[in-house]
């Protein structure tokens, strides 16, 4: 049964590996009954390789100010947060390590801290994650039973001979619509567009095959639409979020573009971005920027780690794979920091540690595992173990040439 999970890992990481730098689509598609957020990413400059980076961050926010920073108008209206900074949740991708994230939102919820979110995003299995803790502290439990007793069978079924007969992917994910069935109720659709109506955004994202592209969906416009379809395309988004390319099968997306029905193929939205934020999340709808305290949980791996590898071809492509997300998590968390502090806000990221990893395959869904994960992100999400930089800005952090002109005896 293992099979299938790893070469589903080897085709995410090589599709994630030969990918551009991320790219989003540049057009809003209009569709009924929701509509694609689409907004380009603002381009930062290269910044030195010396000195105390977050410093230098922090002292280039006051120049930045005085640039024009005027991006693509916000998507609807956003929210307006007398209270305070604008509180904007992002959730990455990870498998059974979205555990951890489930465990971190109700140790947070524990620690009488946990804000109402104004925006929550959510790739892949944070994608799954994202509905419930857009809705609040009373789905922990909800999240709890699903990220800690499900098995593989609970989410996927193998095919047999799948690419003797063509098929799109190795296996059939009918357990994971049929357990997303169960949830996405009417009365949650209902929930979800309630709070819709009150200004706060749901986005998940979905790679676009045929454009290379991070396509943002926001779901709650979907709920708050009153088609007699939104349930059915609320679970398809769901679906085409966390559809590893090779193992679980893409999803058709029927929309409108420019009046013409269009019939778009996606999967998960981590082949493109480990989580997202973007800049029209942190717009006051003219030319600036509303402050907002942007929260991360990653459930991918963030930090250094080091293995022994074992010099044959299956260990090599593994580690190498390995190496490529984590250097694409790297790159997403940096950008989002950068976007947090060039506009006034702040950044906290919770993440587990590369030594509390066990072994590579995050597609292979174990209670017991999954249970461990859990409760190590409810006691980081009680304690507030908060970082406020990603990893690689620190000097500590930081690359530095080794001399390869010592040798040895």
């Amino acid at each position: 049964m293992r099979w299938q999970n790893r070469i589903g890992m080897i085709l995410l990481s090589l599709v994630a590996g030969c990918m551009p730098y991320r790219q989003i689509a540049a057009e809003t598609v209009v569709e009924s009954p929701a509509a694609v957020a689409a907004v380009p990413t603002p381009a930062t400059d290269p910044l030195p390789d010396e000195g105390d980076l977050v410093h230098l961050v922090k002292r280039t926010r006051e120049r930045i100010a005085q640039v024009d920073r005027q991006l693509a108008p916000p998507v609807g209206p956003m929210p307006a947060t007398p209270r305070g900074p604008r509180s904007i949740l992002a959730l990455s991708g990870g498998g059974r390590n979205g555990a951890f994230t489930a465990g971190v939102l109700a140790g947070w919820t524990l620690s009488g801290t946990r804000p109402q979110f104004d925006i929550v995003t959510g790739v892949s299995t944070g994608a799954l994650i994202a509905p419930l803790a857009f809705l609040g502290p009373e789905y922990d439990s909800v999240m709890a039973h699903e990220y800690t007793n499900v098995t593989d069978r609970d989410i996927f079924r193998v095919r047999l001979l799948p690419l003797l007969f063509r098929r799109q992917s190795l296996t059939d994910v009918s357990p994971l619509r049929d357990r997303l069935g169960r949830i996405v109720t009417e009365p949650f659709l209902d929930a979800i567009a309630q709070r819709h109506r009150t200004g706060a955004r749901l986005y998940i994202g979905t790679t676009d095959l045929s454009r290379k592209q991070l396509v943002i969906w926001d779901l709650g416009a979907v709920a708050a639409s009153g088609h007699p379809q939104r349930r059915e395309r609320f679970i398809a988004l769901l679906l085409a979020s966390c559809a590893v390319p090779g193992l679980f099968p893409p999803v058709s997306i029927e929309l409108l573009r420019g009046g013409e029905p269009v019939t778009e193929m996606h999967v998960d939205g981590g082949v493109i971005a480990s989580s997202f934020v973007e800049p029209f999340m942190l717009s006051d709808g003219q030319t600036g920027f509303v402050p907002a305290d942007v929260y991360v949980i990653s459930a991918g791996r963030v930090g250094m780690s080091q293995s022994t590898v074992r010099p044959v071809v299956w260990n090599i492509l593994t580690e190498s794979m390995v190496a490529v997300l984590q250097a694409r998590t790297h790159a997403d968390l940096i950008g989002t920091y950068l976007l947090a502090e060039m506009t006034g806000g702040r950044f906290f990221l919770s993440a587990l540690h590369p030594s509390e990893m066990r072994g590579n395959n995050s597609l292979s869904f174990e209670p017991r595992e999954m249970r461990r994960l859990y409760q190590l992100g409810v006691a980081d999400g009680q304690a507030q173990r908060w970082r406020t930089t990603p990893p690689g800005l620190s000097t500590e952090e930081q690359r530095r040439p080794r001399d390869a002109s010592v040798f040895p005896n």
